[in-house]
């Protein structure tokens, strides 16, 4: 796995099985060869003692010294205060002092995001990391769902369980909204189910149609067992403690899951790829930056020439003059590779530069230029073979990043009516960022433009003429948009 996964386990009912899931979700990626961490987040330290460190006030480092050491801005040691299993995962333990660190944060700078700050720090050692978080939500909860990646909500299926659900999915909203746009959900965990009793059934029915459509409800289910609560005071997994039990099929069903909502991730990264590799009979190098775009996007902050901009985190939308996506997430990485390939070859570099495309040419080879291959001849040809990815070659004109904001308003348009979900992400990026998609556009008052636009042409105008863009103008102002109007 090219990057770290942060899942934070959390329910703002106590009792759900949290800490349970997280040890044994976590011991069950480990037996997958994942590296894993898991955090004890929650004051109760159960996480800790239930990994068999029956002692935690006499641990030397636990999870408040590294929230402490990141408020003082302290560096913090590779490794410091991480215990190593006997089941193959690490822990960063907790104990009582936990609670005490909800009051000092209040006073601290972005007091939602210290654990994130470290955790960024020590993703590149771990394929997983896995928080249980405390059953609240204070500032310590707000913390764990600020630096993951995505959530696993545990759920006894009982009425008061079912009833905290639409509560913790407000909180969840909420936190995605204003702290953590990138914030998944990963799927809800039926727990401690007794398949005996027909309320247990009913509740899971119920709430499996309610928010199936919407949210992954997981298809394995834990079955309430003696055995599996035994487990706590054994300081051991339920692989270990009872292997050929229906607890422990059950979470390496789930660990399955879990581990497949990747796969399908990369399986559509790849497949495309793998079709072209098996056509041309040549192996395809796969070359990926070490962080993805959102990292960038709305963390990385590099020292900026404009000290008006210093406030600013992420590196936002790119520009004209600052296209940093393909820098970085492109071109330093080909750069890098061919570095190294050339301290033992002679290297020769072709680049797919097409014929209408000549302002870009540089000192390398350009066979399509020299056949006189225009983009559209390349996106036709590719067609007629078979690689039409997914219809994208009939719909847009040139091949570029879908969420690019220097695309032209034509091809934003093709995107807004054929691919309404990559539209919503678009808002999603552009409400929790620094900079506007475009110099004169937010991405949700562009869709009000297009959706004017089609209003504007049923009833016979041009959305060319003068009267239109007045009309524009008025129509985005009564929605409380004032906007410099852009032609191109």
């Amino acid at each position: 796995m090219a990057n770290c996964k942060v899942i934070a386990v959390t329910n703002q009912k106590g009792g759900v099985g949290k800490t349970t899931t997280t040890a044994n979700l976590g011991i069950g990626l480990a037996q997958e060869n994942k590296r894993v961490l898991l955090i004890d987040a929650d004051a109760q330290n159960s996480l800790t003692l239930s990994l068999g460190y029956l002692k935690p006030d006499d641990l030397p480092v636990t999870l408040t010294d590294i929230i402490q050491s990141v408020i003082d801005d302290k560096p913090i040691p590779d490794g410091h205060g991480i215990l190593h299993h006997g089941e193959g995962v690490d822990l960063l333990p907790a104990n009582i002092t936990l609670s005490g660190m909800e009051i000092r944060l209040i006073n601290a700078m972005n007091r939602e995001r210290a654990l994130r700050t470290y955790i960024n720090e020590i993703k590149p050692h771990y394929d997983y990391i896995l928080i249980d978080c405390m059953p609240s939500l204070g500032i310590m909860p707000l913390n764990s769902l600020a630096a993951a990646d995505s959530v696993i909500i545990p759920s006894q299926p009982s009425f008061l369980s079912a009833k905290g659900l639409d509560l913790l999915m407000h909180s969840i909203s909420q936190v995605k909204r204003q702290i953590n746009p990138k914030l998944k959900i990963d799927g809800i965990l039926f727990t401690m189910v007794d398949s005996r009793t027909n309320e247990a059934k009913e509740i899971i029915a119920s709430l499996r149609a309610h928010y199936g459509e919407k949210i992954r409800v997981f298809g394995t289910e834990i079955p309430f067992s003696v055995r599996a609560a035994e487990t706590s005071g054994r300081g051991k997994s339920i692989y270990a403690h009872d292997k050929n039990g229906k607890v422990a099929a059950a979470y390496h069903a789930l660990t399955k899951e879990v581990l497949e909502i990747e796969r399908k991730t990369e399986r559509f990264r790849n497949d495309a790829v793998d079709r072209l590799e098996a056509y041309i009979g040549r192996p395809i190098i796969r070359l990926k930056a070490a962080r993805d775009f959102e990292y960038y996007f709305y963390e990385y902050t590099p020292k900026r020439k404009n000290p008006a901009l210093s406030q600013y985190r992420g590196m936002s939308w790119p520009g004209p003059r600052g296209r940093w996506c393909t820098g970085i997430l492109k071109t330093r990485i080909v750069a890098a590779y061919l570095k190294k390939l050339k301290e033992e070859y002679t290297v020769i570099e072709y680049v797919g530069i097409a014929a209408d495309e000549t302002k870009r040419i540089k000192d390398k080879n350009y066979p399509l230029v020299e056949w006189g291959m225009t983009e559209k001849d390349c996106l036709s040809y590719c067609y007629r073979r078979g690689f039409d990815w997914g219809g994208l070659y009939e719909i847009f004109s040139r091949v570029s990043c879908w969420c690019c904001p220097l695309q032209s308003l034509e091809e934003l348009r093709k995107l807004y009516r054929h691919f309404p979900d990559l539209w919503r992400q678009l808002e999603e990026w552009d409400n929790s960022t620094w900079r506007t998609f475009l110099k004169n556009y937010s991405v949700r008052q562009l869709a009000a433009r297009f959706d004017f636009e089609d209003e504007w042409q049923k009833n016979g105008g041009n959305i060319r003429s003068r009267a239109f863009y007045t009309a524009l103008r008025q129509e985005l102002s009564r929605l409380g948009s004032e906007v410099t109007l852009c032609r191109r």
